[in-house]
Protein backbone atom coordinates (compact mmCIF):
# COMPACT_ATOMS: atom_id res chain seq x y z
CA UNK A 1 0.00 0.00 0.00
CA UNK A 2 1.02 3.42 -0.84
CA UNK A 3 0.58 6.46 2.06
CA UNK A 4 -1.03 9.86 1.18
CA UNK A 5 -2.41 12.52 2.54
CA UNK A 6 -6.40 13.58 2.56
CA UNK A 7 -7.11 17.15 2.95
CA UNK A 8 -10.80 18.26 3.58
CA UNK A 9 -11.38 21.86 2.94
CA UNK A 10 -14.85 23.59 4.37
CA UNK A 11 -16.37 25.98 1.65
CA UNK A 12 -19.74 26.52 4.10
CA UNK A 13 -20.36 26.35 7.38
CA UNK A 14 -20.42 22.01 8.20
CA UNK A 15 -22.26 19.70 10.33
CA UNK A 16 -20.16 16.43 10.99
CA UNK A 17 -23.15 15.20 12.87
CA UNK A 18 -22.82 13.54 15.92
CA UNK A 19 -25.72 10.62 17.08
CA UNK A 20 -26.17 12.77 20.15
CA UNK A 21 -26.47 16.97 21.04
CA UNK A 22 -24.13 17.88 24.27
CA UNK A 23 -25.95 20.60 27.14
CA UNK A 24 -28.95 21.99 24.80
CA UNK A 25 -27.46 21.74 21.13
CA UNK A 26 -30.16 19.69 19.51
CA UNK A 27 -27.82 18.53 16.53
CA UNK A 28 -24.33 18.40 17.32
CA UNK A 29 -21.01 17.74 15.55
CA UNK A 30 -18.24 15.65 16.49
CA UNK A 31 -15.23 16.55 19.09
CA UNK A 32 -12.37 15.14 21.09
CA UNK A 33 -11.96 15.48 24.50
CA UNK A 34 -10.86 19.19 25.12
CA UNK A 35 -13.60 20.68 22.17
CA UNK A 36 -11.47 20.23 19.17
CA UNK A 37 -13.87 18.98 16.32
CA UNK A 38 -12.70 16.29 13.80
CA UNK A 39 -14.17 14.00 11.02
CA UNK A 40 -13.95 10.38 11.96
CA UNK A 41 -12.42 8.05 9.50
CA UNK A 42 -15.75 5.93 9.44
CA UNK A 43 -17.40 9.03 8.46
CA UNK A 44 -14.70 9.94 5.66
CA UNK A 45 -14.48 6.31 3.56
CA UNK A 46 -18.01 6.28 3.78
CA UNK A 47 -18.11 10.06 1.62
CA UNK A 48 -15.45 8.54 -0.93
CA UNK A 49 -17.19 4.80 -1.08
CA UNK A 50 -20.00 7.00 -2.34
CA UNK A 51 -18.77 9.24 -4.52
CA UNK A 52 -16.85 6.28 -5.86
CA UNK A 53 -20.32 4.44 -6.61
CA UNK A 54 -21.70 7.76 -8.00
CA UNK A 55 -18.56 7.81 -10.65
CA UNK A 56 -18.93 4.11 -11.16
CA UNK A 57 -22.79 4.96 -12.16
CA UNK A 58 -22.10 7.83 -14.30
CA UNK A 59 -18.99 5.65 -16.80
CA UNK A 60 -21.43 2.79 -17.17
CA UNK A 61 -24.01 5.55 -18.26
CA UNK A 62 -21.85 7.35 -20.53
CA UNK A 63 -19.16 4.92 -21.51
CA UNK A 64 -19.79 1.23 -22.22
CA UNK A 65 -15.73 0.77 -22.12
CA UNK A 66 -14.85 2.27 -18.96
CA UNK A 67 -16.20 0.92 -15.60
CA UNK A 68 -14.78 0.75 -12.22
CA UNK A 69 -16.58 -1.97 -10.25
CA UNK A 70 -13.84 -4.22 -9.52
CA UNK A 71 -11.80 -0.78 -8.13
CA UNK A 72 -14.57 -0.08 -5.68
CA UNK A 73 -13.89 -3.50 -4.17
CA UNK A 74 -10.17 -3.83 -4.49
CA UNK A 75 -10.25 -0.41 -3.08
CA UNK A 76 -12.98 -0.22 -0.67
CA UNK A 77 -13.93 -4.10 0.37
CA UNK A 78 -17.20 -5.13 0.36
CA UNK A 79 -19.54 -5.24 3.39
CA UNK A 80 -19.11 -8.31 5.89
CA UNK A 81 -16.07 -8.98 3.85
CA UNK A 82 -12.52 -9.15 5.99
CA UNK A 83 -10.58 -10.41 3.16
CA UNK A 84 -10.07 -6.90 1.91
CA UNK A 85 -9.40 -5.25 5.85
CA UNK A 86 -5.26 -4.52 5.01
CA UNK A 87 -6.09 -3.07 1.80
CA UNK A 88 -7.40 0.19 2.65
CA UNK A 89 -6.50 2.94 5.52
CA UNK A 90 -7.59 6.40 6.72
CA UNK A 91 -7.41 8.35 9.68
CA UNK A 92 -9.43 10.55 11.39
CA UNK A 93 -8.96 13.93 9.72
CA UNK A 94 -7.79 16.65 12.12
CA UNK A 95 -6.88 20.13 12.37
CA UNK A 96 -3.17 21.55 11.18
CA UNK A 97 -1.13 20.92 14.36
CA UNK A 98 -3.76 18.61 16.46
CA UNK A 99 -1.74 17.60 18.86
CA UNK A 100 0.43 20.69 20.09
CA UNK A 101 -2.91 22.60 19.99
CA UNK A 102 -4.77 19.50 22.08
CA UNK A 103 -2.11 19.47 24.78
CA UNK A 104 -2.11 23.45 25.12
CA UNK A 105 -5.88 23.69 25.24
CA UNK A 106 -6.27 20.64 27.77
CA UNK A 107 -3.25 22.33 30.16
CA UNK A 108 -5.84 25.54 29.97
CA UNK A 109 -8.38 23.28 30.88
CA UNK A 110 -7.31 21.66 33.85
CA UNK A 111 -5.33 24.99 35.23
CA UNK A 112 -7.94 25.82 37.81
CA UNK A 113 -6.38 29.66 37.93
CA UNK A 114 -7.65 30.29 34.49
CA UNK A 115 -11.17 30.01 33.66
CA UNK A 116 -11.30 28.59 30.53
CA UNK A 117 -13.35 25.65 29.53
CA UNK A 118 -14.33 22.74 26.57
CA UNK A 119 -17.24 25.52 25.73
CA UNK A 120 -14.50 28.09 25.15
CA UNK A 121 -12.52 25.84 22.37
CA UNK A 122 -15.91 24.87 20.70
CA UNK A 123 -16.94 28.02 20.42
CA UNK A 124 -13.72 29.52 18.66
CA UNK A 125 -14.47 26.53 15.69
CA UNK A 126 -18.18 26.65 15.69
CA UNK A 127 -21.05 28.67 15.86
CA UNK A 128 -24.85 27.97 16.91
CA UNK A 129 -27.56 27.95 14.10
CA UNK A 130 -30.93 28.02 15.05
CA UNK A 131 -34.22 27.23 13.13
CA UNK A 132 -38.04 27.09 13.85
CA UNK A 133 -40.86 26.06 12.35
CA UNK A 134 -43.71 28.52 11.43
CA UNK A 135 -47.37 27.65 11.95
CA UNK A 136 -50.32 29.11 9.42
CA UNK A 137 -51.08 32.48 11.33
CA UNK A 138 -47.27 32.99 11.05
CA UNK A 139 -45.96 32.26 15.06
CA UNK A 140 -43.46 30.22 15.39
CA UNK A 141 -45.13 26.78 16.94
CA UNK A 142 -44.24 25.98 20.68
CA UNK A 143 -41.38 23.65 21.45
CA UNK A 144 -40.01 23.94 17.57
CA UNK A 145 -36.66 25.41 18.56
CA UNK A 146 -34.01 23.65 17.21
CA UNK A 147 -30.86 24.42 18.08
CA UNK A 148 -28.10 22.94 15.56
CA UNK A 149 -23.60 23.64 16.32
CA UNK A 150 -21.85 24.08 12.92
CA UNK A 151 -18.86 24.15 12.12
CA UNK A 152 -16.80 27.72 11.30
CA UNK A 153 -15.95 27.23 7.45
CA UNK A 154 -13.05 29.75 8.59
CA UNK A 155 -11.46 26.30 10.34
CA UNK A 156 -11.30 25.76 6.67
CA UNK A 157 -8.46 22.58 6.14
CA UNK A 158 -8.68 18.92 8.19
CA UNK A 159 -6.37 16.61 7.21
CA UNK A 160 -4.98 12.91 7.70
CA UNK A 161 -3.20 9.83 6.33
CA UNK A 162 -5.01 7.36 3.79
CA UNK A 163 -3.29 4.22 2.18
CA UNK A 164 -4.42 2.00 -0.56
CA UNK A 165 -2.39 0.23 -3.57
CA UNK A 166 -1.20 3.04 -5.79
CA UNK A 167 -2.28 1.48 -8.93
CA UNK A 168 -5.51 2.92 -8.13
CA UNK A 169 -4.18 6.44 -7.47
CA UNK A 170 -6.13 7.92 -10.69
CA UNK A 171 -9.22 6.75 -9.65
CA UNK A 172 -9.17 8.16 -6.11
CA UNK A 173 -7.78 11.46 -7.36
CA UNK A 174 -11.97 11.22 -9.44
CA UNK A 175 -13.13 9.85 -6.00
CA UNK A 176 -12.27 12.85 -3.50
CA UNK A 177 -12.74 15.28 -6.83
CA UNK A 178 -16.17 14.01 -6.90
CA UNK A 179 -16.72 14.31 -3.77
CA UNK A 180 -18.03 17.91 -2.80
CA UNK A 181 -20.69 17.40 0.05
CA UNK A 182 -20.65 16.21 3.58
CA UNK A 183 -22.57 16.34 7.00
CA UNK A 184 -26.16 16.83 7.96
CA UNK A 185 -28.17 19.43 6.04
CA UNK A 186 -26.04 18.98 2.99
CA UNK A 187 -29.48 20.21 0.93
CA UNK A 188 -29.78 23.83 2.79
CA UNK A 189 -26.48 25.03 1.77
CA UNK A 190 -24.47 23.57 4.29
CA UNK A 191 -21.52 20.83 4.01
CA UNK A 192 -20.34 22.00 0.70
CA UNK A 193 -16.14 21.08 0.52
CA UNK A 194 -13.31 20.28 -1.35
CA UNK A 195 -11.84 17.05 -1.00
CA UNK A 196 -7.65 16.64 -2.08
CA UNK A 197 -5.79 13.65 -2.48
CA UNK A 198 -2.19 14.47 -2.19
CA UNK A 199 1.51 12.56 -2.01
CA UNK A 200 3.49 12.45 1.47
Amino acid sequence: MTKYKIQIELKTYTIVGSAEGYKDIDTDIIFDSVGIPYIPSKRVKGLLLDSARELNEFYEAKFDNIKYPDNIFKIFGEKGMTNNKNSFFISNLQINDYEQNRETLNNLIQNTDIEFSKENVLNYFTTIRTQTSIGENGISKDTSLHKSRVLKKEITKFSGEIEFNNEYENFMNLVCKNTKKMGVKRNRGFGKIKVKLLNF
